[in-house]
């Protein structure tokens, strides 16, 4: 087993592109969220939505491979009172449908990785085909932000001095991370930006100050077949190779949702992913 097929699964999400070689992604296009599965959080007029086209990135500094890849749809939302960003929440979704690597020059190669990456996430063909539940279940990552520790320089952005047409504040953020269905503390850090008047601004721009570190194992990210069956021979072999620490960058825009209608469905969509996560069956070894 090639360290290059583990690595990718921590692409935070190897995903579920379940694309053939020959095939072109898909162009970014937004989208209607599907209805929630549970009660929606509630949101209001500062609510921002982020937009599908954004960026998810994973880095693996391994010994024997540099891993990159990313995926460029995200959705979700933000809840804000412009005087009180401390007080923010929200979800960022990021699929994992549309994952590719660039580890390497060569094209085929990265397909080839990006193929294998599906199988340790449990969103290959086989899986999506036998396993829909599981596959739904495994196709999403899930950031939840549940508390923020601080704002810096200051929370109330009529205090932010604007500069090249925007407020900038940096964000440190706690919350929930799935990936694979199996969550995780974090606590991340993000510069945001704001445009627009500072006591309603028009759009929001995030972009993180610094990676998440994300453990592999913790997220139970191990070599599996086609149909998801665990290779403990093939974890061993990688295990020698490879670092269990991932890197996780994000990027994206949101913008203001004045509708109440289409600000609770973004936050339903976001809700029905995370019940799909917490509903998911424990680890185990398939």
């Amino acid at each position: 087993m090639r360290w290059s097929r583990f690595v990718f699964v921590i692409a935070c999400g190897s995903l579920v592109a379940a694309c053939k070689k020959d095939d072109k992604p898909a162009p970014i296009t937004e989208q209607a969220p599907p209805s929630a599965s549970s009660s929606p959080l509630e949101v209001g007029s500062s609510s921002y939505v982020i937009k599908a086209a954004g960026k998810a990135s994973v880095y693996i500094d391994a010994p024997l491979e540099k891993f990159k890849g990313a995926t460029p749809r995200l959705g979700g939302y933000f809840h804000l009172d412009p005087k009180k960003l401390d007080q923010s929440s929200g979800t960022i979704t990021a699929s994992l449908l549309e994952f590719t690597t660039s580890t390497f020059d060569d094209k085929d190669k990265n397909e080839t990785q990006t193929e294998h990456a599906h199988n340790w996430f449990e969103i290959g063909d086989d899986v999506k085909a036998k396993r829909p539940k599981d596959f739904e279940n495994y196709k999403d990552v899930v950031f939840r932000i549940e508390t923020i520790e601080s704002v810096t320089p200051s929370s109330d952005l009529s205090q932010v001095k604007e500069e090249n047409g925007a407020r900038t504040v940096t964000f440190k953020a706690k919350g929930t991370l799935w990936v694979h269905s199996r969550p995780a503390p974090k606590t991340v850090t993000v510069d945001v930006s704001f445009k627009g008047p500072a006591d309603a601004p028009t759009e929001v721009s995030f972009k993180s100050k610094e990676p998440m570190h994300v453990s592999l194992a913790a997220h139970d990210v191990k070599p599996r077949d086609t149909a998801g069956k665990f290779l403990d021979g093939a974890l061993r072999v990688v295990g020698k190779k490879m670092d269990d620490d991932a890197q996780i960058s994000i990027e994206g825009t949101a913008t203001r949702e004045t509708d109440p209608k289409a600000a609770s469905m973004a936050s339903a969509s976001a809700s029905a992913v995370i019940g799909r996560h917490e509903g998911a069956p424990a680890a185990d070894a398939k």
